[in-house]
């Protein structure tokens, strides 16, 4: 089973490009410090030794690939999200301020409690109080949305939207079992992330340095704009989206048939198949077209490629019933018979047991009759027998 985040509901205006350099990153590092632990203490915020290179690298590392998945996991979420609004540089300008600060402050603390006659040791490590205070910047700049979660069971595949705020709900009630099952109590500090996402976002908004394109929370709540923006553009809804889709696919479909037509009198039948396998996977409007799978019979069997000819006979009567009529019928007898399935003709020349066959068709109906019954006599063998 598996459960993975995708992305966010709704439009996305840039690519998670930092998003994903960082998290390979945090993957090198982790991998690194689980199979060193020189590596990962040098890497890591040491309680009483201040080590400035410690306040970009202590994020990177973690002691517990559990841990670690549980992080990044939240840290995607919000990155593709953030990212998506903010685009590349902001997003990375960002993530950096959250880690140099939150490292930092955690760093200042820690002295001065050991200065203050708590004699602490240890390390301060892991992705967490980034990803609280990206959680803060979230809430304002991404309370309205939602994240497409994945889930693959073992014959079961569905997709289902949760918002961004339940998430970020999940996020800290599984960090606080972390922290109170297995933590410290400095563990603890990652949780002043909330404050530092919240008052960056804040800045950012009084900064005038917010997108010009989205939501935000504080000019949701004092009902007033504190950027001067030069466009107000809401992501459109599922509903939108989905009906803009729909419509250019109709269109793509309109443009799309008669060229399928075209190459199948220039007798390209592998870019129909190609053009045709790609519309019916990827476009709602596009299905088969009776005039369109008509042609590609008559041109199988004019080019004596029974295989095909069958193939497309079938897709005929599966799609359009009532419009195999008795010379079509006894076509596709002939393929059959062609192919060495002489029960199967059988069974499809049975269809016309009832209907009126036109007296200059009565004599080719007996033929195939004949024929079908010689070659079940013969001891002639079909694939499915």
């Amino acid at each position: 089973m598996f459960l993975l985040p995708q992305g966010p509901v709704g439009a996305v205006f840039y690519k998670p490009y930092f998003t994903t350099i960082f998290v390979i990153l945090c993957t090198v590092f982790t991998l690194l410090g689980l199979t060193s632990r020189l590596f990962l203490d040098d890497c890591s915020i040491n309680y009483t030794v201040i080590q400035f290179s410690s306040w970009f690298t202590a994020p990177l590392v973690h002691t517990n690939f559990w841990r670690f998945l549980f992080n990044i996991a939240g840290f995607w979420v919000l990155g593709v999200t953030l990212e998506g609004r903010f685009g590349f540089l902001r997003f990375m300008a960002v993530v950096i301020i959250c880690v140099w600060v939150h490292s930092m402050a955690s760093q200042v603390f820690l002295v001065w409690m050991d200065l203050s006659g708590a004699h602490i040791n240890g390390y301060l490590r892991g992705l967490s109080g980034v990803n609280y205070a990206l959680i803060g910047v979230a809430v304002i700049y991404a309370y309205n949305r939602s994240i497409w979660f994945w889930l693959h069971l073992v014959f079961v595949n569905y997709r289902f939207p949760v918002p961004i705020l339940v998430l970020a709900g999940l996020y800290a009630a599984g960090d606080f079992t972390f922290f109170w099952f297995r933590g410290t109590g400095f563990d603890g500090l990652h949780f002043t992330g909330y404050v530092l996402g919240f008052g960056l976002a804040i800045f950012m908004t009084m900064a005038e340095v917010v997108p010009e394109i989205g939501a935000n929370l504080i000019e949701r709540a004092f009902g007033t704009k504190f950027a001067r923006r030069e466009i107000e553009l809401n992501p459109k809804t599922d509903a939108e989206l989905e009906a803009e889709r729909r419509e250019a696919d109709r269109q793509e479909w309109q443009a799309a048939l008669p060229n399928l037509i075209r190459l199948i009198d220039e007798g390209r039948f592998t870019d129909v198949h190609h053009r045709m396998a790609k519309l019916l996977a990827n476009n709602v409007h596009a299905t088969w077209d009776e005039t369109l799978v008509k042609k590609l019979i008559q041109r199988y069997v004019q080019a004596q490629n029974w295989v095909e000819a069958h193939r497309y006979f079938e897709i005929l009567h599966s799609n359009f019933p009532q419009q195999v009529t008795t010379p079509l019928w006894l076509s596709w007898a002939h393929v059959q018979l062609e192919l060495g399935w002489p029960r199967k003709a059988l069974r499809t020349l049975k269809n016309l047991q009832g209907v009126a066959v036109p007296a200059s068709q009565k004599q080719v109906v007996v033929q195939l009759i004949q024929r079908a019954k010689d070659m079940v006599v013969a001891g002639t063998l079909e694939p499915d027998t």
